[in-house]
């Protein structure tokens, strides 16, 4: 990374400093599909998609929080350093800048499904990727399933990208989501009648 990329990656590590009298409140899954965070590529460093708390009610959903936001899907750009293939799969170690490397799984390109985009391949460590995908633990670490995948051949696509990362920390990452108690109480009756419902027809 050039100096300019260098200092864009600095600028996005500073955060908003949340009070310490604010209080969080987490709601249920009933709630999830109005969060800004849920179904969205979130742009992050990789450094705060490490940090993401996974609860055990949500165990094997592959929904982690940072907050109160709950995340499945992750945006993040690098420079590929390490290229592997395993069991019909490539990985790639990407490193943003931010102080932490993350692995990038995408299956090799006669494994992939045909009704999808192809992703392209990374053939060496060097390449500069912007990409796209869901989060999930593997072998009790942070891995990123590549959905899209992006070569980014100058700076000021890497500038524009941290400019996102910036912007979406500020307006959203490091703000509590805050729905009022009457969404709450809404979306909890909805969800308390589908279950009674559902419960009958057993």
């Amino acid at each position: 990374m050039n100096d300019a990329v260098t200092a864009a990656t600095d600028a996005a590590v500073e955060v908003a400093v949340i009070p310490s009298s604010t209080t969080i409140s987490f709601y249920g899954q009933y709630c999830f599909h109005l969060s800004p965070t849920l179904n969205r590529w979130c742009p992050m460093r990789i450094a705060e998609v490490l940090k993401l708390v996974q609860y055990a009610d949500f165990a094997g959903q592959n929904v982690f929080f940072h907050l109160n936001h709950p995340i499945k899907w992750v945006r993040i750009a690098g420079v590929v350093v390490a290229c592997a293939e395993y069991y019909g799969r490539r990985v790639y170690t990407v490193d943003d800048g931010s102080g932490a490397t993350i692995e990038c799984s995408v299956p090799a390109p006669d494994r992939q499904q045909h009704h999808l985009a192809p992703v392209p391949v990374v053939n060496h460590p060097g390449i500069v990727v912007d990409l796209k995908g869901g989060l999930r633990i593997f072998r009790d670490t942070f891995q990123i399933e590549v959905v899209k995948l992006a070569v980014l051949r100058a700076t000021q696509q890497e500038m524009r990208f941290w400019a996102k990362v910036q912007e979406f920390a500020a307006s959203t990452l490091h703000r509590p989501w805050v729905l009022d108690r009457q969404t709450v109480r809404k979306y909890r009756k909805a969800a308390m009648e589908l279950q009674q419902r559902n419960d009958k027809s057993k």
